[in-house]
C-alpha cells in the first residue's frame, strides 16, 4: 500500500513539474514589446553582405548554346549564365523559354552561389513532348537595393539569350 502511495505521489510530481516547464517557456518566448525607434538599421543579409553597400542596379548575361543530343542528354557549348550585384542568396532567377513550352532550367534561385558575382553552368530538361525543334531561353533577376530606410526589390533583365537546339 505505501508503494502505490509512493509511486502515485512521484507521478504527481513530475506531472506538475512537467506542466510548470512547459508554461514557463510559453511565458518565456512571449515577445516584450518595447519602444520602437524611428531609425531602421539595414541588417547583413544571410551571406554576411550589407545591403547599403550596393549602389548600381544588378545585372547579368547569357551567352552561349546548348544542343540536346537525345531527349536527356544535352551538350553545353559554353552555356553560361553571368551575374552582378546580387546581394542577397534568396533572389530569384525567372527563365523564359521561346517559343513556351514546358522545360525546367536551372539554377533559379541565388541560393548556393558565390554572391554577389559569379558564372553558372545551366541544367535543363525538356518537357515530355516538346513542340519545337529550337528554343530560345532568356532571363531575369531580382535583387534588393537599400532605398529610403528600406530593402526595395528590383527586377533587371539578363543581356543576350541562349538558343537550345534539339539536333536528335
Amino acid at each position: 500500500m505505501k508503494k502505490n502511495i509512493l509511486f502515485v505521489l512521484i507521478l504527481v510530481v513530475i506531472i506538475l513539474g512537467g506542466a510548470f516547464v512547459v508554461w514557463n517557456n510559453r511565458q518565456s518566448a512571449q515577445p516584450n514589446p518595447s519602444p520602437s525607434s524611428s531609425a531602421i538599421a539595414p541588417t547583413p543579409s544571410p551571406s554576411g553582405a550589407d545591403i547599403t553597400q550596393f549602389t548600381k542596379p544588378a545585372s547579368c548575361q547569357l551567352s552561349g548554346s546548348i544542343d540536346f543530343l537525345q531527349k536527356n542528354i544535352f551538350r553545353s557549348n559554353d552555356a553560361l549564365f553571368r551575374y552582378q550585384g546580387i546581394d542577397n542568396e534568396a533572389r530569384l532567377i525567372t527563365w523564359t523559354v521561346s517559343p513556351t513550352d514546358e522545360f525546367s532550367i536551372g539554377p533559379n534561385i541565388f541560393a548556393n552561389l558565390d554572391i554577389p558575382d559569379g558564372s553558372r553552368s545551366l541544367t535543363i530538361s525538356l518537357p515530355a513532348e516538346p513542340k519545337a525543334r529550337q528554343y530560345t531561353l532568356t532571363a531575369r533577376i531580382s535583387y534588393g537595393r537599400w532605398v529610403n530606410n528600406t530593402v526595395v526589390v528590383k527586377e533587371a533583365r539578363c543581356s543576350g539569350s541562349i538558343p537550345v537546339y534539339l539536333r536528335y
